[in-house]
Order: C-alpha cells, then sequence, then structure tokens
C-alpha cells in the first residue's frame, strides 16, 4: 500500500499549484471567497485523522466557507454518476461467475443509483460530516458514525465511507446501508480498493469503490480549473 503521508503530500502539492496562478489580488470579500483557505478549514497542523473528511466535507458543501456555492458538489456528483456507469463494463467481465439472478440485482441497483444521481437536486443539497445514526446495537448491524451525508430534499442520499487511517470495522457498510438502503453508499481508500467481508458483513451490498489517488484528485482538478479567478482559495 502507497504511504499514507506521501499521498497527503501529493494533494498538498495539487492543491499548491494554483497559488502560482496569480501573485497579487483584489480587495478581499467574502462573496468571492477570498477568505477562505483549505489549509485552515483542514486544521492539518492539529488533527490529520480528520483531514480528509473535513476538507471533503466542506468543499461538497454549497454553504461552504470556500463561496462557490454548488460547483463543487455538481463536479462531484457528475463524476460518481461516471463512476458508477463505468461498473457495468466490469460486471460485464466477471458475469460468468454470477447468476442470473445476480446479474439482475447489481443491474438494477446500479440503474437505481444513477436513477438517484440524476434526480439529485444539487441546489437543495446539505451535508453532514461525522453523522451519528444511533448506538450499534449488540449484533452490530445498525448504528454509527458514517463520515459523509449528502441529502437533498427529494429523498436522495450520498453516504460516503472515508477508509485512510482505520481498519473495517464490523459490519460496518452493513450499518449505512441499513440507515438507508436507497442511498448510494461510496467507500472511499487510497488506492480505490474493495472493503472486507468483515465490513459488510458477507452480504452483497451495492456500494462502489473509489480513490484518492484517481477519482478524488481528478475532482479536485476539476474544482481547480473552476478557482483559477481564486487561487488563494487553495493557497497555504
Amino acid at each position: 500500500m502507497k504511504d499514507v503521508k506521501a499521498e497527503i503530500k501529493n494533494i498538498e502539492n495539487l492543491l499548491n499549484q494554483v497559488s502560482l496562478i496569480k501573485k497579487n489580488y483584489d480587495k478581499i470579500n467574502e462573496i468571492t471567497g477570498a477568505n477562505y483557505n483549505v489549509f485552515n478549514i483542514l486544521q492539518m497542523q492539529s488533527d490529520e485523522v480528520r483531514l480528509h473528511s473535513r476538507f471533503l466535507g466542506d468543499l461538497l458543501n454549497p454553504k461552504g466557507k470556500h463561496g462557490r456555492g454548488n460547483v463543487f458538489l455538481k463536479l462531484f456528483v457528475e463524476k460518481l454518476k461516471v463512476i458508477i456507469a463505468g461498473t457495468a463494463e466490469i460486471e460485464s467481465e466477471t458475469e460468468d461467475n454470477l447468476k442470473d439472478e445476480e446479474k439482475a440485482k447489481y443491474k438494477a441497483e446500479r440503474e437505481a443509483r444513477l436513477k438517484s444521481l440524476n434526480d439529485f437536486s444539487i441546489s437543495n443539497a446539505k451535508i453532514e460530516v461525522e453523522k451519528g445514526i444511533g448506538p450499534i446495537r449488540e449484533n452490530t448491524t445498525k448504528g454509527g458514525q458514517i463520515d459523509l451525508v449528502i441529502d437533498d430534499n427529494n429523498g436522495n442520499t450520498i453516504i460516503i465511507e472515508n477508509k485512510i487511517y482505520a481498519e473495517d470495522q464490523e459490519n460496518q457498510l452493513l450499518r449505512y446501508h441499513n440507515y438507508d438502503k436507497n442511498a448510494t453508499l461510496i467507500y472511499l481508500t487510497l488506492d480505490g480498493s474493495d472493503a472486507s467481508d468483515y465490513s459488510i458483513g458477507n452480504n452483497k451490498l451495492s456500494y462502489f469503490s473509489i480513490s484518492y489517488t484517481n477519482h478524488i484528485l481528478g475532482w479536485i482538478e476539476q474544482c481547480i480549473k473552476e478557482t483559477t479567478n481564486l487561487p488563494h482559495m487553495f493557497a497555504k
């Protein structure tokens, strides 16, 4: 597995690139997001453990301190659509190992998640970081704390398990699935690895693996393109 500190450094370097676009700026004001500094939001010096969730949560939040509204969230949802649509090709490569009913189930789940993302109301979205969903039950199938929850007022929900430092917990993704069986469940790691059976409870859950090294950094690059006139947002 790639070194975690090296990956964090890669993210820092990418964000710092935009600080070279301009050296001088007009008067700072909140509307343009000029007071926004991503490293202040991350509080990197004091809390590296929660760095990634805090970073993602603020950028995805239409009311975040970046002052760019729902632009970053819209880009993220569009990227998820591409990722989920792309799983059809992956599943076709392994279809010989699946029963007909399993194939039909995965196809239906994928189409349902794509419909949810297509119907997602970006303008009415809200973000919750480290959302508590109740105490973990004795059978560990309910409860816990979700890293990121994104939902709208139409009943569409995106759940992100941000797995960087910690090991999988018992039935962790299963608990999040049971919290909202219709949510688009995302398992985010450095390299896009799949969740363990320990996390999914040996259930064939519908979830989608994404990575920092590919998907998140690609999304950040898109965000940077949207902020070329506000390079201070990503300046250290």
